[in-house]
C-alpha cells in the first residue's frame, strides 16, 4: 500500500516493540515505499529524533512532531489545519 509518493512515519516505541517497528520500516523500504523511524536513538532526519523520556510521557512527545508536520503540510498546500472539508465534526442520527 505504501509507495514512492507516501511517507510512513513510524514511532520506535519501547522494547520489545522497537524491534517490530524497525522491521516494519525495513519492509516498507524493501517494498518501494519510504519510511522514517522516530525515536531517541534512530538514524535519519534529525527533526524526527526524540529525546529519551519516561514511558509515561512518550505519547505526548511522539505526537508533537506529527502535529507540526500536519500544520506545515496544510500551510504548504493552502489548507486551514483542522477545518473539515468533506465531513463535519458532528454526525446527526435521526
Amino acid at each position: 500500500m505504501a509507495g514512492q509518493k507516501s511517507l510512513v512515519i513510524i514511532f520506535e516505541g519501547p522494547q520489545p516493540i522497537a524491534a517490530l517497528q524497525r522491521r516494519l520500516a525495513a519492509d516498507i523500504e524493501q517494498g518501494g515505499g519510504r519510511s522514517v523511524l522516530v525515536g531517541p536513538d534512530t538514524e535519519g532526519l534529525a527533526v524526527f529524533r526524540l529525546p529519551s523520556e519516561p514511558a509515561s510521557t512518550r505519547p505526548i512527545i511522539e505526537i508533537l512532531p506529527i502535529q507540526m508536520v500536519s500544520l506545515a503540510v496544510a500551510a504548504r498546500d493552502g489548507f486551514e489545519a483542522g477545518r473539515f472539508e468533506r465531513a463535519s465534526k458532528i454526525t446527526n442520527v435521526d
